[in-house]
């Protein structure tokens, strides 16, 4: 009889962001060895196989579009955790049996804390980002005496988390799917003629200070137009500060070498993967970051300020740079980048492909059933 896994990705705002591309490939990589029910937001497991799927927030929430409005529900579920109470009357009655629990939001905490009836035997917490002073109390209810791991992402945070939780904290990298071909029909044209001649520079994130401070970013293209260089910076993506970042643009007059795009479809960033010379990531915290990842499995060098996933992967000349958050320091590394002959710039395309073999779809999901499998003994 194949065991239950239930996997929760419950959260009030729905920013798709590197926990839910790993809830996605735990989901397809064990549907065919176990009984899955999928506890959240998402409707792209309904209907999917044997694959039961549960939204856990009661039906005037969805109605609202509380969950697409980022900056209120914040503040929503910073509420409920002083206020567990309230989270009764947001979060539906579940009732379920599950032999592992594989949680990935801090907001688990509070649908489990609802739900007595969700029973489970031992369990995974997958990115625990212990960044708010909520998310403190996420680990030890959700553990509470049954056998677990906790997946983290890099090693600087498996060495923190170890001090409480043991060897239960193991680090297993997120599998990386990419689309290495693109299908040009899902190209904008305008994108293709944008970038045409030009050395382009990538960065793909949320368009928040708060994390992702592409005003730093921003000021060091800035100090790249002294370099001579024909460059072109897009960042791709969304978010509250978007109108902020542009009017900083228009006050630097960067309008003709910094672009932003707004949200783009998966055949378009493996486009702009395809003719970037290199991706930038200014963030001032990532327990890994996936373009990054991205990035290094296209054969792209990275130019990182030093968050805990980079120093995992980057190694400085080889296959990128580890910067400060300095606008100056970036402008001459991708300056460095953009400057290289063929020949060596290939030998660091190279590298970067090597550097991130380790987070091919198989050898993650080869990873997550073996800690599966040890939970089930």
């Amino acid at each position: 009889m194949q065991k239950t896994i239930c996997i929760t990705d419950t959260q009030m705002y729905s920013i798709n962001g590197g926990g839910q591309v790993f809830v996605r490939s735990i989901i397809n990589g064990l549907q065919k060895n176990y009984n899955i029910i999928y506890i959240g937001d998402s409707d792209e497991f309904l209907g999917y196989g044997k694959i039961k799927t549960i939204k856990p927030f009661k039906s005037f929430v969805y109605k609202l579009g509380i969950n697409k409005m980022h900056i209120l529900d914040r503040g929503i579920e910073r509420l409920c955790f002083r206020l567990p109470a309230l989270s009764k009357l947001i979060i539906k009655k579940i009732e379920l049996n599950s032999d592992v629990i594989i949680s990935n939001s801090t907001v688990d905490y509070l649908t489990l804390k609802r739900n007595n009836g969700i029973h489970y035997k031992s369990a995974i917490i997958v990115k625990h980002h212990p960044y708010y002073k909520f998310n403190q109390k996420y680990p030890g209810f959700i553990i509470n005496g049954h056998k677990f791991f906790i997946f983290v992402e890099n090693n600087e945070e498996q060495k923190s988390l170890s001090k409480d939780y043991g060897e239960g904290v193991v680090v297993v990298y997120p599998p990386v799917n990419i689309k290495e071909k693109y299908d040009k029909e899902n190209v904008a044209k305008g994108l293709i003629e944008k970038v045409a001649g030009k050395k382009v520079i990538l960065s793909i994130g949320r368009l928040s200070e708060n994390q992702k401070r592409f005003s730093v970013a921003i000021s060091a293209m800035k100090e790249l137009t002294k370099s001579g260089e024909n460059f072109l910076y897009l960042i791709a993506g969304d978010g509250p500060d978007k109108e902020r970042y542009q009017k900083m643009i228009n006050s630097l007059q960067l309008q003709d070498k910094v672009l932003l795009l707004g949200f783009i479809n998966e055949d378009e960033k493996s486009f702009l993967l395809s003719v970037s010379k290199a991706v930038l990531i200014v963030s001032d915290r990532e327990t890994f970051g996936l373009s990054m990842a991205e990035a290094l499995r296209f054969g792209v060098p990275v130019v990182s300020t030093k968050t805990s996933g980079s120093l995992d992967f980057i190694e400085n000349g080889k296959n990128g740079f580890l910067v400060d958050s300095d606008a100056k320091e970036i402008s001459e590394k991708i300056s460095y980048i953009l400057k290289l002959k063929n020949k060596e710039y290939n030998k660091m395309k190279i590298n970067s492909e090597k550097s991130c073999s380790k987070l091919k779809p198989e050898i993650a999901t080869k990873n997550i059933k073996k800690r599966i499998e040890e939970l089930l003994k």
